[in-house]
């Protein structure tokens, strides 16, 4: 699918690095992953570019961070996504960045701090009557075919 991108087309093929690069770091490929999301994250921070997906990419380097045990480094990327996320009132993307702070701390051994996290997201996602699985396509300006794209790898993932 990347071979067939269009270089003209960033916001396309980020989307499309991203969802590989959530797919390689599920798999256990941290390396594939971190360079997938590293060119993802270059074309997400073009002008222009959706907040969301640069907060989808922020999310992904703090979880891929996290899993190389630079637990100090993923959490600050973590928390920089929850802010850019809050501030852009992107609800899946708090969302996403709340479940992340939550699995990183509890990988850290931090269990305050895990409870706090997952409290919050629960919280957020009662308050909102969100149903998890209705936030799994978050990019809305690319096209249809992307978009459908990113549900079935996600699917895919969960059914891993």
């Amino acid at each position: 699918a990347l071979k067939r991108c269009p270089e003209d087309r960033s916001d396309f093929r980020a989307t499309l690095l991203h969802t590989m690069g959530t797919a390689q770091f599920k798999r256990g490929e941290l390396g594939e992953a971190a360079v997938m999301f590293d060119e993802g994250m270059q074309l997400a921070r073009r002008p222009g570019q959706q907040l969301s997906l640069v907060i989808s990419f922020l999310i992904g380097k703090g979880q891929l961070s996290c899993a190389r045990a630079d637990i100090r480094n993923g959490l600050s990327l973590l928390m920089e996504a929850l802010r850019k996320a809050e501030r852009g009132q992107l609800v899946a993307s708090q969302v996403d960045a709340l479940e992340a702070l939550t699995k990183a701390h509890q990988q850290a051994g931090d269990a305050k701090m895990a409870t706090y996290y997952a409290a919050q997201h629960a919280a957020l996602v009662q308050k909102l009557g969100i149903e998890r699985s209705k936030l799994q396509v978050r990019v809305s300006k690319v096209e249809p075919v992307v978009a459908d794209l990113r549900a079935q790898w996600l699917t895919k993932l969960r059914l891993a």
